[in-house]
């Protein structure tokens, strides 16, 4: 009998010993991301400062700003966030691209299990995932998601992060090359002119602002974009919302 009750108090001992293990390892610092093989670059961003390899290759997006920088520099995401459907701007250049959650709302595991080496988006989005995002992969947040006349400076900061500085400086030149196009093709001068720029939803209007991204584009061509909208000969009045957009 009391040989028996050695090996109960030894099994016990035993298992008293791996909940304080356990215990200590639930209480312990979570782990850095795995450090970036080969040569790295350091990108100093909106959270901070992060080792990224000069060349990633497997890059998620948990915004669409990030999601358009990327394509636009020639390198599809192996994963990306969606509003919905893919913008339709973006043709079938997303289409194919696996979702892994919806705005604000990443599927973390999802991330895991595509082994990314770099993930983008922004700290106004998504602040309080970076922790957990920085121990997947590399992380690098713009402050804003590029609706208030920062979109040029978050893509350049994109294709830092991607190794692709130098064809996002050729981007953005033929960008203002196209503006000096348009300006020099309008019939009225462009600080005549007043432009409105909506989006249609099921149920209402959106007027974007010069502050959003799409309301700032025409700001170089024309100085200045309006924000009340006429349906049907009725005046619809908008309240100013912090995304630099109005709703009815």
């Amino acid at each position: 009998m009391s040989h028996r009750f050695g090996i109960n108090s030894s099994v016990c001992k035993l298992l008293g010993l791996g909940v304080l293990a356990l215990t200590a390892t639930c209480q312990r610092s979570p782990t850095a991301a795995p450090e970036p093989t080969g040569p790295t670059q350091t990108i100093t961003h909106a959270m901070g400062t992060t080792p990224v390899s000069v060349s990633p290759q497997r890059v998620v997006t948990i915004d669409t700003t990030p999601l358009d920088a990327a394509l636009a520099l020639g390198i599809t995401p192996v994963g990306t966030i969606r509003y919905g459907a893919p913008p339709g701007y973006l043709g079938e250049a997303a289409s194919d691209i696996p979702v892994i959650g919806q705005y604000a709302q990443p599927n973390l595991e999802s991330i895991v299990q595509l082994n990314p080496d770099l993930i983008l988006g922004a700290k106004s989005i998504s602040e309080a995932l970076y922790p957990r995002l920085s121990q997947i992969a590399p992380t690098v947040f713009t402050e804003g998601a590029g609706r208030h006349w920062d979109w040029k400076n978050n893509f350049r900061l994109f294709a830092e992060a991607l190794g692709q500085s130098e064809q996002a400086e050729q981007l953005l030149s033929d960008y203002d090359q196209q503006v000096e196009t348009l300006k020099a093709s309008l019939e009225l001068p462009p600080e005549s002119m007043t432009v409105s720029i909506l989006v249609s939803t099921s149920d209402r209007l959106v007027a974007q602002t010069p502050k959003s991204f799409s309301g700032s584009i025409p700001c170089p061509a024309c100085d200045r974009s309006h924000h009340t909208v006429h349906i049907d000969g009725n005046c619809k009045l908008y309240r100013y919302s912090s995304a630099g957009r109005y709703y009815t």
